[in-house]
């Protein structure tokens, strides 16, 4: 998703949920912990008014950002019968700076698992049960690119399950 529709798409679900009478927005780092259903939505709206067509009274949003304020990742979740539903967004191309997936250039710092890892562990899915297997069908989910003779997974998993700890 180009970079200028998911900010617009972020922005829309902030005016949708103000609208909203019942439903309150929580902006948070990441969203709540536990098994979580992904949305297959058109936009990070749609999930917000279906949210509110199921009649939620929460909506979590959270928007990763870079230092010039550019969205790169978003991603809203509601509960609805006790079950975490979720909806995220990437943008197209990683800003400037930032490690791709797909890139040799390890140049500010963090190898291609360590990017991994991270995008990994700040998807609202992720979480302590996960498996290699796990991680692996969430990278494919986030259609993250990488090259699978280059990065091993398990390092992947290992990585993004340290996390916690250090963020």
């Amino acid at each position: 998703m180009p970079d200028e529709t998911l900010a617009a798409d972020v922005s829309d679900c902030r005016d949708r949920i103000a609208e909203a009478e019942d439903l309150r927005l929580i902006e948070a780092t990441r969203l709540p912990e536990g098994d979580a259903i992904g949305l297959d939505t058109p936009s990070l709206s749609a999930a917000v008014d279906l949210a509110r067509d199921l009649g939620c009274r929460e909506c979590y949003l959270v928007a990763d950002r870079t230092d010039s304020g550019t969205v790169t990742r978003a991603a809203v979740g509601f509960f609805h019968d006790g079950v975490l539903h979720t909806a995220s967004r990437v943008a197209d191309r990683p800003p400037a700076g930032v490690v791709s997936a797909d890139t040799d250039d390890a140049s500010d710092g963090i190898d291609d698992e360590e990017a991994l890892a991270r995008i990994v562990f700040r998807d609202g899915r992720f979480n302590d049960s996960y498996t290699v297997a796990d991680t692996e069908m969430l990278l494919n989910a986030l259609d993250i690119e990488y090259d699978a003779e280059a990065v091993s997974l398990e390092s992947v998993h290992r990585r993004a399950m340290e996390l916690p700890a250090e963020e």
